[in-house]
């Protein structure tokens, strides 16, 4: 997996299926979460590597594998442990 930024505070996530993040200031969006947990896990530790802000989840469809890696997120973020979450 990759991530290429398109432009300033546009990037995605070049993967099976391509996501999505959109950032401004101390806001983030994630644009879909992968078809499956191992997906979202790879983006999470990009984002928090970067020290990119914590995200809420946008979808345009909504498939199980993304409601899997969703709630990989929803944890991470409700138990503090997103680094980029102030």
């Amino acid at each position: 997996m990759s991530l290429t930024e398109i432009t300033e505070g546009i990037s995605y996530f070049d993967s099976a299926v391509n996501i999505g993040y959109v950032r401004k200031g101390e806001t983030g969006l994630l644009i879909d979460s992968g078809i499956d947990k191992q997906a979202v896990k790879k983006i999470v530790k990009i984002i928090e590597e970067k020290n990119w802000p914590a995200f809420p989840l946008i979808y345009y469809t909504c498939p199980c594998g993304s409601l899997r890696g969703s709630s990989f997120c929803a944890r991470k973020i409700l138990a503090g442990n997103m680094g980029a979450v102030s």
